[in-house]
């Protein structure tokens, strides 16, 4: 308990100390009761507006945008959450019962290697703190130490369920606006010829696509959010000219 909350306060700092920015940008965690348990995630900004849903990746959480929303405008809320099975929501249903033993822990520095080397260095060694503080609790039997509490079953899971083709016909159904980020040294880059087959795609289908290529790896955003900041910026403004106002919120959902 002491560390998580040692982490949280460190992080919420740090967080809204990017930039220099002067004004402070309110942040809470929240939680959706769903029926087995909860979606957790973080709400960043006024609570009388609708938010700008933000949905992390594959084994990530919620706090790998922890250092990019301080760049995004201060007046536009953003939403973050943990997928089941990620961060501090609830694992979707077993479907059996559950077993008395602790799973392998492992010291910080442990942790925090395994994270990075196991992301093929993706996620940078400053960058783990900001991803593990969701992904991890502290050892009821051995001090110091701590073991991961994402579902292990998502390490086993096809991220990839649908062909080439099925994925072309649903980018063709894409007309919002869309901006697309693609990292130079990104290790998930082994099909350039299906990627740009569908990015052609969604430029034709698309009201307004946008793409840009940055440096970095595919974590970049958590990495080195100044890089990719500037064009999520100037995409809000073209785009983000709506009505967000007037959306019912449950006090109960906010911790």
């Amino acid at each position: 308990m002491f560390f998580k909350k040692a982490l949280f306060c460190y992080l919420n700092k740090n967080t809204v100390a990017a930039r220099k920015i002067a004004t402070k940008r309110e942040v809470c965690e929240i939680r959706i009761p769903v029926q087995w348990g909860h979606v957790a995630g973080k709400w960043w900004g006024p609570r009388d507006k609708r938010p700008i849903l933000a949905l992390h990746g594959w084994q990530d959480n919620a706090g790998t945008f922890d250092r990019l929303i301080p760049y995004l405008p201060f007046e536009t809320p953003v939403l973050a959450i943990d997928a089941p099975g990620h961060g501090l929501s609830s694992q979707i249903p077993h479907g059996m019962t559950y077993h008395a033993l602790q799973p392998p822990v492992y010291t910080w520095e442990d942790c925090v290697k395994n994270l990075s080397e196991g992301s093929k260095g993706s996620v940078s060694i400053e960058s783990c703190k900001y991803l593990l503080y969701r992904n991890l609790k502290e050892s009821q039997t051995e001090p110091n130490k701590f073991y991961f509490t994402r579902d292990p079953r998502i390490k086993a899971m096809n991220v990839s369920k649908i062909n080439q083709t099925q994925s072309v016909e649903y980018y063709k159904r894409i007309i919002c606006p869309i901006l697309v980020l693609k990292a130079d040294k990104s290790p998930y880059d082994r099909n350039k010829e299906k990627f740009f087959e569908v990015l052609e795609v969604v430029k034709k289908s698309s009201r307004g696509c946008k793409f840009f290529y940055v440096p970095g790896t595919h974590h970049v955003h958590l990495n080195n959010p100044e890089v990719v900041e500037g064009h999520i910026n100037d995409f809000l403004k073209i785009y983000d000219t709506g009505n967000r106002g007037g959306i019912p919120l449950k006090k109960e959902i906010f911790l």
